[in-house]
């Protein structure tokens, strides 16, 4: 018998994953961990941004993560490790936050739990504006990025993608071939934009979306 419920959502164990990835990859990686974190404790008093604790211990986690494997294996690998970790993760999560499990997957409720998402999760902290709602299509703007605004201030931009990954990969697997996921080539805010445009449609049997 499951444990969660539609109210009461399933809380992927994040330690768990990190660890997993990078056991793959490289070596003692218990060790790197606990030192990681050990480290991480003074790094983020350093952090002077009017962001959530809680938002801040886990973003910018990532960010110390990604500097100390940078150091051992280089900034090009480092990156696709952490984009590795974020994949993974972000995409357990998501599919917890949009209920896979315990609903049905239709397009009714992925709109659904992408507002409760964005009401309740992290992402209520980024300011978004919804351009479209209807039965075969589902657009908003994103004009302020709390990831983006963390990770530029650590100085580590670049990471930002990785997060905009997630998104391409929960939306476009949630209902695959009959849901597809839109984002303009940069016109985003990790590539410099002022905003994100976010369009989610369903595919029509032309295979055409309902951009």
């Amino acid at each position: 018998m499951l444990k969660t419920t539609k109210e009461n959502p399933a809380k992927p164990f994040t330690p768990a994953i990190v660890y997993g990835v990078l056991k793959g990859y490289i070596q003692k990686p218990a060790l790197f961990l606990l030192t990681t974190a050990i480290k991480f404790k003074s790094f983020k008093k350093r952090i002077n941004l009017k962001l959530p604790k809680e938002f801040i211990n886990t973003t910018a986690y990532v960010a110390f993560l990604y500097s100390r494997l940078k150091k051992i294996i280089g900034k090009e690998k480092a990156f696709e490790l952490i984009r590795a970790i974020l994949l993974t993760n972000g995409l357990a999560l998501q599919q917890a936050n949009f209920r896979t499990v315990e609903a049905e997957r239709t397009f009714e409720n992925l709109k659904k739990y992408q507002k409760l998402t964005n009401a309740e999760g992290i992402t209520s902290l980024n300011t978004m504006t919804i351009n479209e709602d209807t039965h075969c299509k589902y657009a908003y703007t994103v004009t302020r990025c709390v990831f983006s605004e963390l990770f530029s201030y650590l100085g580590v931009p670049e990471l930002t993608t990785c997060i905009c990954a997630v998104d391409n990969a929960i939306f476009n697997c949630y209902l695959p071939n009959e849901v597809s996921f839109f984002r303009e080539k940069g016109n985003t805010i990790a590539e410099g934009a002022d905003s994100c445009q976010f369009v989610i449609a369903k595919i029509e049997k032309d295979n055409k979306t309902a951009f």
